[in-house]
């Protein structure tokens, strides 16, 4: 079945000035050899200057940004997007696409990623394509998102092979083949994408595509959070607070979905919730449960919003 309404659970002038300074400079070799050389000599050693510090901001943004100080890495990420810097452009999208830092804006999100995937940007192409998957900041064309995830995959965006098994999963624009699925997840995972882990380890818990496997699952969870994935991190929670391919380990559990929710993960942040809720792991504590259901509540997850509501109703922690 294709599928055509289902979300998919997924980046100038100063140029073209300086390069018509250097046509003009060119042109002038002809009349006067030593002035046109020394003038040339200048303007490559400006455009080094200029592109050396231009390079630096997109660096010490680019450091800000992953240190999740987002209002300092707009200030310097910005000058360096709008001279063409598709780096800068690509994190600019993200800032606008997520909300960090700025108001969320799909548009403004769209329009970054379009003009670093313009300028070869593998990544944005990905992010793009993600865009024309659900109709978020640009008008819905499944047509134009295969396109781009090839050629995000063509580029070398690994998770653009993630994405194409997302496809396949889902049946977005294509026919729902979760042995297709399980092949790009695969190529993904093993070409080091994280998401790509996670979600073949998603098949082979549930037999998607893949034999069902508890012990394959719980490998390419652990192979994902130990990369840093958020998800793979609640998913191998879900692993050890279930037994299911490892011994069950509250405890170790519970740190798995706290770690989770301290980088930001609302899966972990609901399954804090239900463990102080039930005591598991944890001393009984209904505050902290409606804390981390807040937080959950707080950046969209609706199974947070359920819990409050629940708990409200029956009075806990309230």
């Amino acid at each position: 079945t294709v599928t055509q309404g289902v979300t998919l659970p997924f980046y100038t002038e100063f140029h073209g000035a300086w390069r018509h300074g250097s046509w003009r400079f060119i042109m002038n070799a002809q009349a006067s050899p030593v002035l046109s050389t020394l003038q040339l000599t200048l303007t490559t050693l400006t455009l080094t200057l200029l592109s050396g510090a231009a390079l630096a901001d997109t660096s010490k943004g680019a450091a800000l940004f992953k240190a999740r100080q987002y209002a300092q890495a707009l200030t310097e990420l910005t000058g360096p997007a709008h001279s063409g810097d598709r780096a800068a452009q690509s994190y600019l999208g993200q800032m606008y696409d997520n909300g960090y830092g700025v108001k969320r804006d799909y548009v403004q999100a769209a329009s970054w990623y379009q003009k670093a995937a313009s300028a070869g940007d593998a990544d944005s192409m990905n992010f793009l394509a993600g865009f024309y998957a659900n109709g978020v900041g640009v008008k819905k064309d499944l047509v134009q998102a295969m396109a781009l995830i090839r050629k995000a995959i063509a580029a070398g965006s690994r998770d653009a092979l993630d994405n194409m098994g997302r496809l396949y999963e889902y049946g977005i624009g294509v026919n729902t083949d979760d042995k297709q699925a399980a092949v790009w997840y695969q190529k993904a995972a093993t070409a080091g994408s994280t998401n790509g882990m996670n979600d073949l380890g998603q098949l082979y818990k549930y037999g998607q595509g893949v034999p069902y496997d508890r012990k394959q699952a719980t490998f390419w969870f652990r192979k994902a959070a130990d990369a840093g994935n958020t998800d793979g991190m609640a998913n191998l929670g879900t692993q050890y607070e279930l037994g299911s391919g490892v011994p069950e380990d509250y405890k170790l559990a519970v740190s798995l979905y706290l770690k989770a929710a301290k980088a930001g993960n609302t899966e972990g942040m609901f399954r804090m919730a239900l463990a102080y809720g039930d005591g598991m792991g944890v001393t009984k504590d209904y505050k902290q449960a409606l804390s981390w259901n807040k937080q959950g509540a707080a950046a969209g997850n609706s199974k947070c919003m359920a819990q409050i509501a629940e708990m409200y109703l029956n009075g806990r922690g309230v």
